[in-house]
């Protein structure tokens, strides 16, 4: 019992971790990036697939790729306190 009560904080620190990296990386790529991350497919195909939802032109769907990076950021800032 007492291992469990050691692995269970060392597993969710790892989680947290793994979060703050991937989200932070993603996040930075997209505020790093004069096309607000657009150049990566998986990421465009979500942004245009909720900018056609949305009925967005050119202006908003960079709006709406720039917001997406944000909420990115909140997430890793989130897991990382």
């Amino acid at each position: 019992m007492r291992r469990f009560s050691v692995a269970i904080p060392a597993l969710i620190i790892g989680v947290c971790l793994y979060f703050v990296l991937m989200f932070g990386r993603e996040a930075i790529a997209i505020f790093s990036s004069p096309i607000w991350g657009l150049e990566n497919q998986a990421f465009a195909r979500a942004v245009y697939g909720i900018g056609r939802v949305a009925d967005l032109g050119p202006d908003g769907l960079m709006r709406l790729a720039a917001f997406l990076g944000a909420l990115k950021l909140a997430v890793a800032v989130v897991f990382a306190l």
